[in-house]
C-alpha cells in the first residue's frame, strides 16, 4: 500500500502517462491482494460445525455489513501486514 501511495504522490507532482500506468499496475495489484485476503478472512470465519446456525448467521451478517449498530473498524485482514 505504501508503494501505491508513493507512486501516486509522484504522479500528482508530475503527471505523465508512464507514471499513471505504473500507479494503475500497483493499485490493481494491491486491490487484488485485499480482495484475496478479504475472501480468505471470511472463509475462515465460518464455523467448522455446519449445524451451528447462530455462528453461521453472525458471520453472514458481518459479511453483508448488516451490523449497523456497531462502529466501523478496519478489518483484521488489512492489519495483518500482508496487504
Amino acid at each position: 500500500m505504501d508503494d501505491r501511495d508513493s507512486v501516486y504522490s509522484c504522479y500528482t507532482k508530475n503527471p505523465t502517462p508512464e507514471k499513471w500506468n505504473e500507479f494503475k499496475k500497483i493499485r490493481n495489484k494491491v486491490d487484488r491482494k485485499i480482495k484475496k485476503a478479504e475472501k480468505k478472512y471470511h472463509q475462515d470465519q465460518f464455523p467448522e460445525d455446519k449445524k451451528d446456525f447462530r455462528k453461521t448467521w453472525k458471520v453472514l451478517n458481518n459479511v453483508m455489513k448488516r451490523n449497523s449498530n456497531k462502529k466501523h473498524t478496519t478489518p483484521d485482514y488489512i492489519h495483518d501486514g500482508d496487504v
